[in-house]
């Protein structure tokens, strides 16, 4: 299809058109890339491109033409710079257009769009064009990965308080006058008996070293050097420089030292692409002129691959805003991230994976049932940046803005611990903003998981000691809470101090009289995750129903019948069959129904369920054993939040993953530990330090009636709302 420029009047028109032209690209270099006997040139592309899959190297390409083609109008010279990593690439994808007829027809269009714009106008009211215009364009050119990316904007209150709090405790704990831009070494530090220097680290390399490990599109990384120019600023002042001797010292200055010492990395290339635009141009804006041998710090990687000489563990400032996304347990699919972080690699501790450190504890303290939270991406960036700070070199900062799940929940006992044991100080700024659980409250972002700023000081190796722990929590709507984040300084007085125990919550006890009761989870010391089915329509109202849909799957065949099974990528597959019984797709029409039970689907609602564990993605094998007469599940949110209501509601049958409120975790609290329900799930130690009040020892159905009845009544939600 040719499509003429027209005269773009809005930037949002501009995006609509430049995404256009975009997809047309995409679609011609899948051709090219995927074509087995296509051009030598294209061969070469694949063959040397940082990313993998024909289909993310054309959507790099297209990107990168011509959204840099834009970019260009701001710059010539940015994009003559192009990021680490990428090697011969842009030539190459420059050639490959000038070869192709139909690339350079678009590319010649996307020319003809953008000529006659008058930029300044048309971007008035973009304070940051780059990024901003960036975002309306991803929208229009493939809308489900920007939902897929999530917003790239990281509001710049939030960017400023992550700068500015690791700029204070470089110049507070470290003694560094200049903060980010200081020019201290390490031997200097050393001398000053600020900190112990490896013996591997050389006496006169610069302290100060600065890693972005997941830059995005550059925010937190332009924060720094907006930061370190006004530092610079100010010194050049201080010393009496005119204009243009500060101009001159500067350039000197980001030449020599700052871009020498700062990197950011991002293993997506068109972000990564944007972030080294948005630097170049940032850096212009300032009085920087680049020279042809510079080089801007921005690398396309991933971070959490095996070190290489592309990750220098040589950082001292470690911060950003890694991105978030829970991933599957399962060691063997192939599909899982986190790299050597997760996966180990022969050459460290004989193959003892990092993450490792944040898992052990937990399972040592008896959560090893609720690990399944820890796989998650940000985590994997927490446990790289603990490495390439306390594993290589003991002192450091990392400042990171991720999920607060961490926080409080049971199955990051070990990471906590494990923070704590590396640092010297944490401040945790929680910004709430879970907009699924029972209280919703405003977002910074726009997304439903609530967020934290978390900043890790490590003054000296090893602390004996757990680290101090400060927190604070803004509330309001989101202005309020971007507002919020201007008022917070490392050392006033609005911190309040969390537990000290090794992997005891980073969070602030409301009600510290309530601190040192034991918990549930400690009273009732086996807790299960609730059946996950995994596809809805296991579940019905009537066994009638259950039946009905058993025959309608089983009057399909092959790939129909797969699809009306609805395999689950890391659950149960219809092709699979298990511990001996016959995989779905390989049943007759004729199959007998399987056992049909009664099933808890949500608090007060009785469903039935297909109770064969082909069909149930994760059934709960113990929860299953443990159902019977006498057996009585108590579902409450143990790593929640709690609305108003009960806290608490209970079922005699299996319940679901999700039984208490619609969300869930290993929330089952069984009132028996066997079938024969002769041993109560309740700690002895309990029952006996109860003795003497009662005058008897009491039972354990006793103290499980006894916590149900004031966790059910609303008015404990009520009463410890705060806490």
């Amino acid at each position: 299809m040719v499509r003429s420029a027209v005269a773009s009047t809005s930037s949002t028109q501009l995006a609509v058109e430049l995404a256009h032209h975009t997809r047309a690209i995409a679609r011609r270099a899948r051709v090219l890339l995927s074509a087995v006997d296509g051009a030598g040139l294209a061969r070469e592309i694949v063959a040397v491109s940082p990313v993998v899959g024909v289909a993310a190297m054309a959507d790099g390409l297209a990107q990168t033409l011509a959204y840099g083609a834009l970019a260009r109008r701001w710059l010539p010279a940015a994009f003559d710079l192009e990021p680490g990593g990428l090697g011969s690439l842009p030539a190459r994808w420059a050639a490959l257009a000038r070869r192709d007829e139909l690339l350079a027809g678009v590319l010649e269009r996307i020319e003809a769009l953008l000529r006659d714009l008058d930029l300044p106008v048309l971007f008035a009211d973009h304070p940051d064009p780059l990024l901003h215009f960036y975002e309306d364009f991803l929208q229009a050119y493939d809308p489900q990965q920007r939902r897929r990316l999530g917003a790239y904007y990281t509001p710049e209150p939030l960017v400023a308080h992550v700068v500015d709090i690791v700029d204070a405790a470089l110049r507070r704990r470290f003694g560094l006058a200049l903060g980010l831009a200081d020019l201290s070494t390490w031997g200097e530090l050393e001398a000053a008996g600020v900190l112990a220097r490896p013996g591997h680290v050389p006496a006169d390399a610069g302290f100060v070293r600065i890693l972005d490990p997941a830059l995005g599109t550059g925010a937190v990384l332009l924060g720094v050097v907006a930061r370190i120019h006004r530092t610079m600023a100010a010194s050049y002042g201080a010393r009496g420089l005119d204009d243009a001797a500060a101009g001159r010292a500067w350039c000197d200055y980001v030449r020599r030292h700052l871009l020498p010492r700062l990197r950011g990395q991002e293993r997506m290339l068109a972000p990564a692409v944007i972030a080294h635009l948005r630097l170049a141009l940032a850096l212009h804006q300032t009085g920087f002129e680049f020279n042809a041998g510079d080089r801007l710090p921005i690398v396309v990687a991933d971070t959490l691959a095996p070190p290489s000489d592309q990750v220098a563990p040589a950082f001292t400032v470690i911060l950003g805003n890694p991105p978030y996304a829970r991933e599957s347990v399962d060691e063997d699919d192939p599909s899982h991230d986190g790299g050597w972080i997760r996966d180990g690699r022969p050459d460290w501790r004989d193959g003892r994976p990092p993450l490792e450190d944040f898992l052990a504890p937990a399972r040592e303290r008896g959560a090893g049932g609720h690990l399944k939270n820890v796989y998650n991406l940000y985590v994997y960036f927490w446990r790289f940046a603990c490495w390439a700070i306390h594993d290589c070199h003991d002192v450091g900062i990392i400042s990171f803005v991720t999920p607060s799940s961490f926080l409080a929940g049971p199955g990051f006992v070990g990471m906590r611990e494990a923070l704590r044991r590396r640092g010297t100080e944490i401040a945790v700024v929680d910004l709430e903003g879970d907009q699924r659980g029972a209280r919703s409250s405003d977002n910074v972002f726009a997304i439903k998981t609530p967020v934290c700023a978390t900043t890790l000081i490590t003054t000296a190796a090893l602390p004996e000691e757990p680290a101090r722990a400060r927190y604070r929590r803004l509330r309001g709507d989101r202005a309020q809470k971007l507002a919020g984040l201007a008022g917070v300084d490392l050392d006033d007085e609005g911190w309040l101090p969390a537990p000290r125990g090794w992997g005891e919550p980073l969070v602030a006890v409301a009600a510290p009289q309530v601190a040192g009761w034991p918990r549930l989870s400690r009273v009732f010391p086996l807790q299960l995750s609730g059946c996950k089915a995994g596809r809805t329509w296991v579940v019905g109202e009537t066994r009638e129903l259950l039946e009905q849909r058993w025959a309608t799957l089983l009057a399909r065949e092959g790939e129909a019948r797969t699809e009306a099974f609805k395999d689950s990528p890391t659950g149960r597959r219809a092709d699979r069959s298990l511990r001996g019984q016959e995989a779905i797709l390989e049943l007759g029409a004729d199959a007998p129904v399987p056992t049909i039970e009664r099933f808890a689907a949500r608090s007060f609602d009785r469903q039935w369920i297909l109770a064969d564990p082909r069909l149930l993605d994760r059934p709960g094998p113990q929860l299953w054993a443990l159902r019977g007469p006498g057996q009585i599940f108590m579902t409450i949110a143990l790593t929640g939040v709690l609305g108003s209501g009960p806290a608490a509601t209970i079922s005699t049958v299996v319940p679901d993953l999700h039984h208490f409120c619609g969300r869930g975790g290993r929330d089952v609290i069984p009132l028996w530990r066997d079938l024969e329900a002769r041993e109560a799930n309740v700690d002895e130690g309990i029952l006996d330090a109860l003795a003497p009040a009662h005058g008897r020892r009491p039972t354990g159905p006793e103290l499980f009636a006894y916590a149900y009845a004031v966790l059910a009544n609303p008015g404990y939600v009520r009463r410890f709302e705060a806490a």
